[in-house]
């Protein structure tokens, strides 16, 4: 699946790849140059963005802390010959993301959104 929207990418100065020992990959050890990041205000999801990989700021009233309640939904991408992106299985990704979007009682992501079409 090819990653078909124009998601705003923020590219960092240094990338860290040269340090992974593609022979002997552990699993948690290598953390990616960049993240995507979406802001839901007023009812609806804003723009992503792939941003250089930072920490995060929360407000201290954020309900990750006060409940928990979060949702998390890693992909694995990969870049192709001719140079794009492409993220493996995102169609299922979203059908996870969704679905635990909902037992959270949190809002949806649309699915209409380019972001998840498969080409």
């Amino acid at each position: 699946m090819e990653l078909t929207a124009d998601i705003p990418v923020q590219k960092i100065k240094q990338s860290r790849l040269s340090e992974v020992d593609f022979n002997q990959l552990e699993f948690g050890k290598y953390i990616a140059d960049h993240m995507l990041v979406c802001d839901y205000a007023k009812g609806s999801w804003k723009t992503p963005q792939i941003v250089p990989y930072a920490n995060l700021s929360l407000s201290p009233s954020a309900l990750a802390l006060h409940y928990g309640q979060t949702v998390f939904e890693g992909m694995k991408a990969f870049v192709t010959d001719d140079g794009k992106a492409n993220i493996f299985r995102l169609a299922k990704h979203y059908d996870r993301f969704a679905k635990s979007l909902d037992r959270m009682c949190m809002p949806q992501v649309s699915d209409e959104a380019q972001y998840f079409r498969e080409s």
